[in-house]
């Protein structure tokens, strides 16, 4: 595969700001050296120019939403329960309880703040959905979730996409009510 099929391949399907970088760079640095650049390569410097900018704004777009899936209303019966109930709850062997607890809790916010140890045990439940919004409640808790920094942190590193987006925005979350970057 020659170098102009590479850039288009990552352009095109890679997508957004990595191959619109290396489309970047091979345009200003290697393109003098291409014979067949220009025929080719620059029709197709505004194409990696609007791949980096979609990319850009998708990753707004997908942030905001992270955060809005896990904030639905909890099931009936769960909303009027107490702080305390809904932490003996996240210790349940159901994980569709565990699940309606952490709901509840990442739908109260900051209040649900006697709870982060609960949640940060959450971050290692096994299952995926669970995690997820347990995530999704510490960032919504804000500054009391700063004990969770370096648990979630480790979650930067998790095998799925999703864990790691939402540990990212709500460590940024957290850093920004904390007063840290």
């Amino acid at each position: 595969m020659n170098r102009g099929c590479l850039m288009a391949y990552m352009v095109f399907f890679g997508g957004g700001a990595v191959g619109g970088l290396l489309l970047t760079i091979y345009m200003l640095v290697l393109s003098p050296f291409d014979p067949h650049f220009a025929r080719w390569w620059v029709p197709l410097g505004p194409v990696a120019l609007l791949c980096w900018r979609f990319h850009a704004t998708y990753r707004v777009y997908r942030e905001q939403q992270l955060m809005r899936e896990c904030m639905e209303e909890p099931p009936p019966g769960w909303a009027g329960r107490t702080l305390a109930e809904l932490s003996a709850s996240l210790g349940s062997d159901d994980w569709i309880e565990r699940g309606h607890a952490i709901e509840a809790l990442a739908k109260r916010g900051e209040e649900a703040a006697p709870a982060v140890p609960a949640l940060t045990q959450c971050l290692s439940d096994r299952y995926l959905s669970n995690r997820e919004c347990a995530i999704t409640a510490l960032g919504r808790i804000g500054k009391p979730a700063e004990c969770a920094i370096p648990a979630l942190e480790k979650l930067l590193g998790d095998e799925h996409p999703e864990v790691r987006d939402r540990a990212n925005l709500a460590l940024g979350r957290i850093r920004r009510a904390v007063g840290r970057r």
